[in-house]
């Protein structure tokens, strides 16, 4: 899918950030679209000729387990024919229910596909994809760990609970997806800061951007903790010591150099975290 509706951003980044519960629909139901939706809703579906949205069960069985960010459905999605032309159909849409309902995902295929009346239309197995996550700042990744999760939780029905606080920490050098190659920050001193995933902390998104509502503030170093070149970002990790990373990132100011007596915080809303 190419765009997450605001309602679902909006949701998902609440339920990840801030600890408000969200439910998947049991069922999703995906509509031909003749005019698109953007991320507020909208669009133009098809209509006549025998034409019904597809209901597919959110279950493992229709979308297994993710893999490398990436989840794909298990069984084909069938419209079946036309018994009148449905026109020119620009992408799909998803909902969470089989008549009017609330907008959940999108997607513009890359060539329009007109359906004359005795034509089908289906989404072959592993033709429905879903990939990666949120882009964040200063974080602008997510671990293939909390994609895959998210994906699973979202579309497959595994049960996920985000943590109950989180840890951030300063990095010299950016860890990969796969959570390797990173080099953390060290000195006297350092250590990951905890951050409690409350609203009081996480804020209601808005717009599909959720904010920190309280400074993370390592303190003042009280050695070298990352000297020339200086430290490269941060990254998000579900523990205190190693852990599974969730999101990181570059500065969007460039390298940041930390040495002794140097005080060093992410401001009040200087964390967004940004679902499309």
């Amino acid at each position: 899918m190419s765009g997450l509706s605001a309602d679902l951003a909006n949701n998902i980044l609440d339920w990840l950030h801030g600890g408000t519960a969200y439910t998947p629909p049991a069922t999703t139901y995906f509509a031909l679209m003749t005019s698109m939706p953007s991320s507020s809703g909208g669009g133009t579906e098809v209509s006549g000729g025998s034409y019904g949205r597809v209901a597919v069960t959110n279950d493992a069985a229709h979308w297994p387990a993710s893999v490398a960010q990436i989840k794909q459905n298990a069984v084909a999605i069938n419209w079946g024919t036309a018994t009148g032309p449905w026109g020119t159909v620009l992408g799909i849409a998803e909902y969470d229910a089989a008549a009017v309902g609330n907008l959940l995902t999108f997607y513009l295929f890359p060539t329009p596909v007109a359906i004359p009346s005795g034509s089908s239309f289906v989404i072959p197995v592993n033709g429905g994809e879903f990939t990666g996550w949120a882009t964040v700042s200063p974080l602008s990744g997510a671990s293939n760990y909390l994609a895959n999760k998210i994906n699973d939780w979202l579309h497959g029905g595994t049960t996920f609970v985000p943590p109950a606080t989180t840890y951030f920490a300063i990095m010299t050098t950016q860890p990969t997806a796969g959570n390797t190659g990173g080099v953390e920050a060290a000195g006297t001193g350092y250590a990951r800061v905890a951050f409690a995933n409350t609203l009081a902390h996480w804020p209601i998104a808005v717009g599909q951007t959720k904010n920190n509502a309280a400074p993370i503030d390592w303190g003042t170093a009280a050695a070298n903790w990352a000297p020339s070149p200086g430290a490269t970002g941060i990254a998000e990790f579900d523990a205190a010591v190693a852990g599974n990373l969730l999101h990181w990132g570059l500065f969007s100011n460039g390298l940041q150099i930390i040495t002794t007596g140097t005080p060093f915080q992410i401001p009040t809303n200087g964390a967004a975290i940004t679902a499309q």
